[in-house]
């Protein structure tokens, strides 16, 4: 994934900014696009009763990763898993496919050891710990996300 953070707009907001930790962000420079990697990413801001994970999924698969999506206290975590280059182009174009209630404020993304997934699925949500997700108003529910 680099060594550099990337900043993007979200939807209706003020800029957001992929920040990349972990210990193999140094050895990733250099490699083979279609290396398989793995990278979680915690997302925070706006992002759950807006659509956010059926839009992730969707997305997930039309870039051909493998992995999950689930709500947590604190936003939503993911795990994608497939080619460096399917991967850098997943978080680039992420922004592209989110419902437009979503108002991201931060991504911040860890690569890991790929775990041979196939597939990609939303997850049970983690109700452990304080919740700091912000929760929209009452939205009615779109037909795409039906």
């Amino acid at each position: 994934m680099g060594g550099t953070s990337h900043r993007a707009s979200a939807r209706g907001s003020r800029p957001f900014t992929v920040t990349k930790t972990g210990p193999n962000e140094a050895a990733a420079e250099g490699v083979a696009p279609d290396e398989v990697v793995r990278v979680r990413a915690r997302i925070t801001g706006r992002v759950q009763g807006v659509g956010f994970r059926p839009a992730v999924y969707r997305h997930a698969v039309s870039c051909r990763l493998a992995g999950f999506v689930r709500n947590d206290p604190g936003g939503v975590t993911l795990e994608v898993e497939g080619s460096r280059q399917a991967v850098e182009e997943f978080f680039s174009t992420l922004e592209r496919s989110l419902p437009r209630q979503a108002v991201v404020t931060a991504v911040v993304t860890e690569e890991m050891l790929p775990q041979g997934s196939d597939g990609f699925e939303v997850v049970v949500s983690q109700n452990e710990g304080a919740v700091t997700v912000q929760l929209p108003p009452d939205l009615a529910t779109c037909e795409a996300c039906l």
